[in-house]
Order: C-alpha cells, then structure tokens, then sequence
C-alpha cells in the first residue's frame, strides 16, 4: 500500500520532501518501535541533508543535516562513504560513532542501521536509516522492508532530480532565446507559430498577443 502511494506521489509530481515523509511514515507503521530517516547526498557528493525523519528530535536533524561523509562518520556517513550498508547495534561501543556517540545518547538513540540509496547506475543517492529502541541487528523482515523502501526512494529521487534539471536546462534556454542579438521564433512541427523572442519583436513589429493561446 505505501508503495503504490509513493509511486503515484512521484507520478504526480509530489514535492520530494513529502514523498520521502509518507515513505518514512509508512515504513515506521511497518516495525513499530523503529524509527526511520532518509538523508540526501548533495551533488557535491560530499554531504548528506536532511531528506525526512518524521520520528527523530528536531535537535538531532539539526545537528547531523550538511554533514560531511566518510569512513567513521557515524552509520550514514560511512555508508553513503561506502556505499553498502553499514550495521551499528551498539552506538555506545562501536568506533564508527565515537564522534557523535554523546549527541546520540542525549537523544535516546542506542543502535543505527543504515542502508545506501542507489540509482541505476549503483551511484549513491543518500541513506535510509533505521533506530531501533535497543540494542539490536536487523531481522530478515527488516531487511526485506529496507530493500523495498530504498528502490521506492531511489524512483523519488531520480525523477525529483531529472525534473530539477529539466526545469533548469528549460530556464536557461528561455533567458538565451529572450536575450539573443537576433529575431528567433519557435514552432511546432506541424509548422504552428509558438513563440518569439524580444528581437523578432523589435525588429517586425510582431505582437506576441497576436500568438496561438
């Protein structure tokens, strides 16, 4: 069921941060007494933000949102580092935590198992993280939900990112056309005329409100 809700989420074209709090939210209903988050790697491919975790303090999303990945940076900066999952069942014992083994344990966090978020291209993407209430390694049945969730986020993000950059590519082209030395108009194939820029304007004479609506 919440596959389905995220597919047509991402279908729609949900706002990333929604799509990712209802992925969480709905894998949180799944294993209760486990809280989940989702980071995203910056296209640096340096730093992980805050992507959602609905069931985490806020002080803690502050704390870690921008960190910068690597080996012992906790479970998802390593895993995101590594790119494979990283499985921490003690965070007070385990050296990959050590530098911020004190900010967990001030927020009741005990073990963390984070899993990389990967595109096709096995390239990472960001983490899905899982806190469980105690001590603990993942079941069969987590991994088995995991496996799920980060194909499911995986869609999200890609479609969310190839839209961005669709959109961006669209807004340079629209400020080239507008500010071209020269008269340029756009058609359909079937030979319609679409638009024109300033030039074209200034040069014929030609209303844009006179333009197919």
């Amino acid at each position: 069921h919440t596959q389905r809700q995220i597919l047509e989420m991402v279908a729609s074209g949900a706002a990333l941060a929604d799509t990712l709090d209802a992925l969480v939210r709905g894998f949180e209903a799944q294993m209760p007494g486990v809280r989940a988050s989702v980071l995203l790697l910056d296209p640096d491919g340096v730093h992980l933000r805050h992507g959602a975790a609905p069931g985490l303090p806020k002080d803690y999303i502050e704390a870690i949102d921008g960190i910068a990945i690597g080996e012992g940076v906790g479970s998802c900066g390593t895993a995101a580092w590594r790119g494979e999952p990283v499985i921490v069942e003690d965070i007070a014992s385990d050296p990959l935590w050590q530098p911020y083994r004190a900010l967990a344990s001030s927020h009741g966090l005990v073990a963390c198992w984070s899993f990389p978020v990967l595109n096709r291209e096995a390239r990472v993407l960001g983490t899905f993280a899982l806190y469980p209430g105690d001590p603990s390694r993942p079941t069969a049945a987590h991994l088995e939900q995991v496996a799920l969730a980060t194909d499911v986020a995986a869609i999200a993000i890609t479609r969310y990112r190839e839209e961005s950059a669709l959109r961006a590519s669209e807004a340079r082209f629209r400020q080239l056309f507008e500010v071209a030395p020269m008269p340029l108009s756009l058609f359909h194939a079937g030979g319609e005329l679409v638009d024109v820029n300033r030039r074209f304007v200034e040069t014929f004479g030609y209303d844009r409100k006179d333009l197919p609506s």
